[in-house]
Formats: structure tokens, C-alpha cells, sequence
């Protein structure tokens, strides 16, 4: 797995490639620290490239969700592959930020 950080003014698009398995989620959430240090005002997770992705995957995400939303920031995740869409709408994620499908 491999994060892309990019940063513009207050906005930071992470493009995110690669499996997400327990493993790759202990990185993911050194990324998303840096992420959170960052004190954007917008946040956009690009997971085009991520075919796969467990449970622990979906648990950093909800972790950055809620670390951004203790600053008032928006989250946002696009790209999402058809399979992860109908697991983040079986646990209505999409009632906590907005989600797009690839």
C-alpha cells in the first residue's frame, strides 16, 4: 500500500493504492497523523486504487474521520470500488461524510 499526500492551501488529497490488510492499516494510520498535524479544512481519501480492504482498513478511516472532524474539518472518500461502497453503506458510513464510487 502507498499514500500520496498533496496539499493545497487549507485542502489535502490522499491517493491511496494498494490492498489495505492489517498490515497496510498500521501505516495507513502513520499517514493519516500526518494528515491530522496538517490541520486542513477539507480532506479527500482517493481510493481509486484500492481494491481491498478489511476491517481494520475501515477502522483508520473512522479514526481520521473523527480526528478531522474534532477541527471542523470535511472528510471525504472517492473512488470507491463497488464492493468496498456496499460494505461502507451496510455500516452507513455515508451518514457520517460523503462517499463516492469509482
Amino acid at each position: 500500500m502507498d499514500v500520496v499526500i498533496k496539499q493545497k492551501d487549507s485542502e489535502v488529497i490522499a491517493e491511496i493504492s494498494g490492498d489495505i490488510d492489517n498490515f497496510a492499516a498500521e501505516k495507513l494510520q502513520v499517514e493519516m497523523a500526518k494528515i491530522v498535524k496538517l490541520r486542513p479544512k477539507s480532506v479527500i481519501l482517493n481510493l481509486k486504487e484500492v481494491p481491498v480492504m478489511g476491517s481494520s482498513g475501515i477502522g483508520k478511516i473512522l479514526y481520521l474521520y473523527k480526528e478531522l472532524n474534532k477541527n471542523n474539518a470535511s472528510f471525504a472518500i472517492s473512488g470507491l470500488h463497488a464492493n468496498l461502497f456496499e460494505i461502507f453503506k451496510s455500516l452507513k458510513l455515508e451518514k457520517l461524510f460523503s462517499i463516492k464510487k469509482d
